[in-house]
């Protein structure tokens, strides 16, 4: 009896290391694509004088942003062994002002995959309380999957009712299966086509990621199909209104 607990306690911590490991792997992604899409701009477009300083200084900032990301990611996830250890801090911010960076910085994703991109938002306050970070994850793992098997766009809408912060990103892609939808906020779930991928480096993290961290800001994820066709994901967070 003894040995069996033991086993089955050792196997639940190389699972929970497993999963860190592949979430860590999984997150580092997205700032290292917009980085690599800012320096590629930067090298070619700047030697000819082709960039200005307004796009030079903006450039600047959307690098800065995604270099004090990696930083504050590597510091949270060095000591952590459970997945179940990340933390949500909701803190009073300006919506708008997120919104506007996390739209910014999902445009470079999209032109990074060669996928259109529009945002739209609607009935945003000014300051509402929320964890800024957290949701920037959020959309970043949401929006990833949906490039994946978008056919050539993908969209993001953000809107705000009743203390609640919704962010919803939509692909012109297959949609989901009826599996996905049952199964597709599990740990490590995927479809059978990924499985079958030797090169996939999708470990179907992703919008279990986002579930957690969703289910610890007092909302979730739902996973749907447009009437037109694609993939809907909408998660949705607890957001009451907060002074400045």
């Amino acid at each position: 009896d003894a040995l069996e607990r033991n086993n089955k306690a050792m196997w639940r911590m190389a699972e929970n290391r497993r999963k860190v490991n592949a979430a860590f792997a999984h997150d580092l992604r997205t700032p290292l694509t917009v980085l690599k899409g800012r320096a590629e701009m930067l090298s070619t477009f700047a030697p000819e004088g082709l960039v200005d300083a307004e796009q030079l200084a903006e450039a600047s900032s959307a690098m800065t942003r995604q270099t004090e990301r990696l930083q504050r990611y590597v510091e949270s996830m060095k000591d952590l062994v459970d997945m179940d250890e990340c933390s949500v801090a909701p803190h009073a911010g300006n919506v708008g002002v997120w919104f506007v960076r996390a739209a910014a910085e999902a445009s470079d994703l999209a032109h990074a995959a060669g996928k259109d991109f529009e945002a739209k938002a609607k009935g945003l306050p000014r300051f509402a309380s929320f964890d800024d970070i957290a949701l920037s994850r959020v959309v970043e793992n949401i929006l990833s999957n949906a490039l994946r098997y978008a056919g050539s766009k993908v969209s993001l809408a953000c809107e705000w009712d009743e203390g609640v912060l919704t962010v919803r990103v939509s692909d012109d892609g297959p949609g989901f299966a009826d599996d996905a939808l049952a199964h597709g906020c599990e740990p490590f779930w995927r479809e059978a086509s990924e499985k079958r991928r030797e090169d996939s480096v999708h470990f179907g993290l992703g919008l279990n990621i986002c579930a957690e961290l969703c289910e610890k800001h007092g909302g979730g994820v739902k996973l749907s199909n447009a009437e037109s066709g694609g993939a809907v994901v909408e998660a949705f967070v607890e957001a009451p209104l907060a002074d400045e």
